[in-house]
């Protein structure tokens, strides 16, 4: 379940994992990671401070509820984030 407002903001720009992580220059695995909490390198991070155009402090925020984030957002069991919209083409 998604616990940083990365999340949000990454929705409001109605972008899926892989599409951010494409304008970024990273995989959807570390958008995934932040979203959740994880770690970052540093020029990941300072390539989502740029492409959002918002603070880090703001990216990293703990979401304000648990009502925030979806109940459906886990990890599948197959470690493989599904997401609406995305595809391997």
């Amino acid at each position: 379940m998604p616990t940083t407002a990365l999340y949000r903001l990454r929705l409001a720009r109605g972008q899926s994992l892989r599409q951010l992580a494409a304008d970024v220059g990273c995989s959807y695995q570390t958008i995934f990671r932040v979203e959740n909490g994880g770690a970052v390198y540093p020029t990941t991070r300072l390539a989502l401070v740029r492409e959002l155009d918002v603070p880090w402090e703001e990216i990293i925020a703990p979401l304000e509820n648990a009502n925030d984030a979806p109940k459906d957002a886990a990890v599948p069991t197959n470690h493989r984030q599904v997401v609406a919209g995305d595809s391997d083409e």
